[in-house]
């Protein structure tokens, strides 16, 4: 089962899960992606997709939204850790 409810809030079970084992893997922060910067939520520093590596961690469904999500881990050369989700699919274009 995806999903529960907890004093009448849906739950997403899977993608919940999936964030806090990340978390506890070290993958600490929380990334967000704009027209190819990449932004760590919890220091505000700004990545170009050439100072990190990120690779596709999962695809889960998210019940708040009612379409899959897909779960990047992120690591930045200076040691950074942390974690992306999104809509759709990240292609690496840079060699």
């Amino acid at each position: 089962m995806n999903k529960q409810t907890k004093n009448g809030k849906i739950i997403n079970c899977l993608l919940t899960r999936t964030i806090i084992k990340l978390h506890e893997n070290g993958f600490s922060e929380d990334f967000t992606e704009e027209e190819g910067i990449y932004t760590c939520i919890q220091c505000n520093m700004q990545f170009s997709s050439s100072y990190i590596q990120i690779n596709i961690c999962d695809l889960v469904f998210d019940d708040f939204s009612g379409r899959y999500k897909y779960i990047y881990t992120i690591e930045s050369y200076s040691g950074l850790k942390g974690v992306l989700i999104a809509d759709s699919p990240y292609f690496n274009t840079a060699n």
